[in-house]
């Protein structure tokens, strides 16, 4: 696959649409992976995806701290819906239920 190529030769955005097809998959470990490295580079969509993930403590534990400081990265570097779910992230966090 061409995807797979272009994420073994270091292009972000292949590491990043890569992992969200593994997501899919439930091959969380190797998606977390290739997010990693991408968000490493600065790769705001790749940021977005872990604090999703740690959000909804999807292959990683729950970790909603971890979550914001992901979305605040992201919508620093422009995904412009990441400052809305980092404001529910936040609400949550303050939410004495969760």
């Amino acid at each position: 696959m061409w995807l797979e190529k272009s994420a073994e030769y270091g292009h972000n955005g292949a590491k990043t649409e890569l992992a969200q097809i593994l997501l899919k998959e439930s091959r969380t470990e190797e998606a977390f992976r290739l997010l990693s490295e991408a968000s490493k580079s600065g790769n705001a969509r790749a940021e977005l995806v872990l604090g999703r993930m740690c959000r909804d403590g999807k292959g990683v534990d729950k970790d909603l701290y971890l979550a914001a400081e992901h979305m605040r990265k992201a919508s620093a570097n422009g995904i412009g819906w990441a400052e809305s779910e980092l404001m529910a992230v936040l609400w949550e966090m303050n939410d004495p239920k969760s």
